[in-house]
């Protein structure tokens, strides 16, 4: 199904701090499923609904975290220091956005 969006486990320690033990995995390989993935801004289904600017960091988690600190933001994550790709970026297009490093 084209339909289909993969989600990426990340494993946290109790401390809130992330497992760098292990690796993430991938939703669709646990399930055994066939998907095309092309990443998306983490919160980008959140942009067509939103009357605010759009801030994006590099982590999820800080995304998450600023929203409940900073809610006159839409939060978006990049997913990574290279998660700024243009092919995320066409959601976008348009709207006030600001980058805060993370």
């Amino acid at each position: 199904n084209t339909e289909i969006r993969c989600g990426k486990i990340i494993p946290y320690l109790p401390s809130g701090k992330r497992d760098k033990n292990q690796n993430p995995n991938w939703w669709h390989s646990i399930k055994k499923m066939n998907c095309q993935i092309r990443q998306c801004f983490f919160g980008d289904h959140l942009i067509p609904d939103s009357k605010l600017p759009l801030a994006i960091v590099e982590s999820a988690k800080t995304a998450i975290i600023m929203d409940v600190m900073l809610p006159q933001y839409t939060w978006l994550s990049s997913e990574g220091s290279n998660g700024l790709q243009d092919h995320k970026c066409h959601s976008i297009t348009g709207y006030d956005v600001t980058l805060f490093p993370d």
